[in-house]
């Protein structure tokens, strides 16, 4: 894929330089996915979902104060929309997506007493999968009704492109590197677009497939995220 095509592009750059110094490791933490999102116009309430994320990370000392990072890494993103529909708040629809994310920040690498660093860059992510449910049992007749789940993928742009910024600690010792991370992460494109979605399971009078405008149902990811990891110096 394209982004599979990238990675290996932006790795081969990274260590084409041999005079630098180079680190490996691994990342883990929460994301706690959140969305900015608006509905004909109307900005709509969201709750933030806790989910595990992870990957490698690759950095490359560019000077003494400063570092390049590569981080791709499998992480969920979405929300809980709490008012769906224009006008109401009566019907909840939780989004769980899954992408393949690509952060790459500029990382201070200058000494201070605490190792403490900042960080910041643009942040590419892919598609893998993304669904819903679909929650009206707070509005009339609510409680006849099922939760409703869906496929997103045919409503939801492949690839999303944002920018990120955090700060981190770290703990050297004589053969690695630990550190603590917290970043914030937001979503500079719309990530929707117009298809239709089919409502499972079908129930008389509600209409099993339903439009979404990528003009009038827009929304942007974002989420705060909190990490642990590893680094080894090759």
């Amino acid at each position: 894929s394209k982004l599979v095509s990238l990675i290996v592009g932006i790795l081969i750059f990274l260590f084409s330089n041999l005079n630098a110094d180079y680190h490996v490791g691994a990342i883990g933490g929460i994301n706690f996915a959140d969305l900015d999102a608006y509905v004909e116009g109307q900005s709509k309430k969201a709750e933030a979902l806790p989910k595990p994320c992870g990957g490698l990370l690759f950095d490359i000392d560019l000077s003494e104060y400063f570092v390049l990072r590569c981080e791709p890494m499998y992480i969920p993103k979405g929300g809980n929309i709490l008012d769906a529909i224009p006008d109401s708040d009566d019907v909840e629809m939780e989004i769980s997506c899954s992408y393949i994310e690509l952060p790459i920040f500029f990382k201070t690498n200058h000494e201070n007493p605490l190792n403490l660093y900042f960080l910041c860059g643009p942040v590419i992510s892919y598609l893998l999968e993304c669904d819903a449910e679909i929650d009206m049992s707070n509005s009339p007749q609510g409680e006849e009704l099922p939760v409703f789940s869906t496929d997103l993928m045919n409503v939801t742009k492949n690839f999303d492109f944002g920018i990120g910024i955090g700060w981190g600690f770290k703990v050297p010792t004589d053969k690695l590197d630990i550190f603590a991370e917290m970043r914030y992460t937001r979503g500079l494109t719309n990530a929707r677009k117009t298809g239709l979605i089919d409502l499972k399971p079908e129930v008389e009078g509600i209409p099993d497939l339903i439009e979404f405008n990528e003009n009038d149902n827009r929304y942007a990811n974002q989420g705060l995220q909190l990490l642990m990891g590893i680094t080894f110096t090759l």
